[in-house]
């Protein structure tokens, strides 16, 4: 258990970020049972700025997960709470991501940030946990879709052929998580349930929703969710992780993913 981020001040009430990481410091807090960087995990890159990357604290917030990695398309320390700005902003006009202007609803990103690696699971399965949050919720929605995903792919001929396969998915659909496709309604909809999209995995932060308005900056968020992928043990793989705002570079969104979620339990073998 890797746990680094105890430096990011989880004394203090609600969210805390630190930023500026190094590619290796960040998958190793990503990395749970059956990984360990050098190993079986290799080539650490880091994609966008440095600040727009980092470790967080949220035992004290409402966040739904006490510790891990974030990336976001501007300044991660602006994920901080209390909600005290209506639209925190920290994107310098950075690119894009060519895979991410792929998904369906995406007109085209900029301040593309998160990290890529390799990987050899010792079993059939990987997952991690993660939160999608933003500052386009709910005014923005139907407008600027910004969006992230978890990009798989295969590197050796395994039986699934990956080629950039999304593997951070809004629970049994195959759509992407943005903003667009995951949210309570829009401005326009006068934030209706009966028109949102599903809002069941959706967190209103805003003061005027009730939610922990103090412990996060971000309008809103997603519940814990899970990525995961079937995989063939002992294949290599490589994983894009990135988030990026769409159209614009205005108003932050970030992906939250949990230390130590990303597993692959050891497979037991019986010797003959």
């Amino acid at each position: 258990f890797q746990n680094n981020n105890k430096e990011s001040g989880g004394l203090r009430a609600g969210l805390s970020v630190t930023p500026n990481k190094t590619a290796v410091e960040l998958v190793e807090e990503l990395l749970g049972d059956g990984f360990t960087y050098g190993d079986n995990v290799t080539n650490a890159v880091l994609i966008g700025n440095a600040q727009s990357n980092g470790f967080f604290n949220g035992a004290s917030s409402n966040l739904g997960m006490d510790n891990g990695i974030i990336f976001t398309s501007g300044d991660a320390v602006l994920a901080e709470g209390p909600n005290n700005n209506g639209g925190a902003d920290g994107g310098a006009g950075g690119p894009g991501d060519a895979d991410l202007n792929s998904i369906p609803g995406v007109l085209g990103t900029k301040d593309a940030s998160g990290i890529e690696f390799d990987f050899i699971p010792q079993s059939d399965t990987i997952k991690f946990k993660y939160v999608f949050g933003s500052e386009e919720y709910c005014q923005y929605v139907d407008q600027f879709n910004d969006v992230f995903a978890f990009f798989l792919t295969s590197n050796e001929a395994d039986g699934f052929n990956y080629d950039n396969e999304n593997i951070a998915k809004i629970p049994q659909t195959n759509l992407a998580v943005t903003i667009n496709n995951l949210n309570h309604g829009s401005i326009g909809d006068n934030i209706n349930p009966a028109v949102c999209d599903y809002c069941q995995y959706y967190v209103d932060n805003q003061p005027s929703g009730g939610g922990g308005a103090n412990t996060v900056q971000y309008d809103g968020f997603t519940t814990v969710l899970t990525a995961w992928a079937l995989v063939t043990p002992c294949k290599e793989y490589h994983i894009k992780i990135v988030i990026a705002n769409d159209v614009d570079n205005a108003l932050d969104s970030g992906v939250f993913l949990k230390s130590n979620s990303l597993s692959a339990a050891s497979v037991s073998v019986e010797q003959q």
